[in-house]
């Protein structure tokens, strides 16, 4: 009969890479909350773009996202690089996130919107399929992450809270850009602008993220195997939870 070889599991992370890898959030979360809430009402308000050809775009873009995150999880999966098959990903995307938001919410102006539908339609498809493309190129490993931080289920939630958290903070950041817009009414079109550049300059949070949990490594073969005793553990299992539900 075979015994259990000594433990695997990587524990005791240092506060330092907690808090760095969950400053990553702090941008994606920002630029979600901007884009869900402001989006559609920035282009059929202001713009001038109908509501109903907003909709379609945002639809189309959306069923592209729903095929392209599969495959950036298989690829992230897959890769093998010096800095390992997460980093790369999101570090790359930082820069060209914060690029295409901005140009996302900076449509060029013209002067009579309900002769250029065509036009503004293609350039909010353009740009929002193109800012939720880099998005997935980062978002998805850097969520695929915070699991392989840590082989300890306890401490696992406790990394994937303190990211929730930044979370959290940066949704008080994304107010910042009303008081450009509806504080100052000339500013309703071009007050935008300094909210994305706010958010531009939150995409550092990603090259932060990336040097902070460098020395990190995935979870042992054998710390896997145990991922379903862990979730034996977790409060979802509990008899009182499944009463309720």
């Amino acid at each position: 009969m075979e015994t259990a070889g000594p433990s695997t599991r990587q524990t005791n992370l240092p506060l330092r890479m907690v808090i760095g890898y969950g400053a990553g959030n702090f941008a994606f979360a920002l630029l979600g909350l901007v884009v869900a809430v402001n989006l559609q009402f920035f282009y059929t308000d202001y713009i001038g773009l109908s509501a109903g050809l907003v909709s379609w775009s945002l639809l189309l873009a959306r069923m592209f996202d729903a095929v392209t995150d599969p495959v950036m999880g298989y690829l992230s999966d897959r890769s093998q690089t010096r800095l390992g098959r997460r980093r790369p990903y999101f570090l790359g995307a930082a820069l060209p996130l914060g690029v295409a938001f901005y140009f996302l919410f900076a449509p060029p102006a013209v002067e009579n919107p309900a002769q250029h539908q065509t036009y503004l339609l293609v350039y909010l498809l353009t740009t929002y399929t193109l800012t939720y493309l880099i998005w997935t190129i980062g978002a998805v490993p850097y969520f695929s992450l915070g699991a392989e931080l840590t082989d300890d289920y306890q401490e696992r939630v406790y990394v994937i809270a303190v990211r929730e958290a930044w979370a959290f903070g940066s949704g008080h950041s994304a107010c910042l850009p009303h008081l450009f817009v509806w504080r100052t009414p000339r500013l309703c079109r071009d007050g935008w602008h300094p909210g994305c550049r706010h958010l531009a300059l939150s995409d550092y949070c990603g090259s932060e993220c990336t040097r902070t949990t460098r020395g990190s490594r995935p979870p042992a073969a054998a710390a896997v195997s145990r991922l379903a005793g862990d979730v034996t553990q977790s409060p979802l299992s509990t008899s009182a939870y499944r009463v309720y539900v």
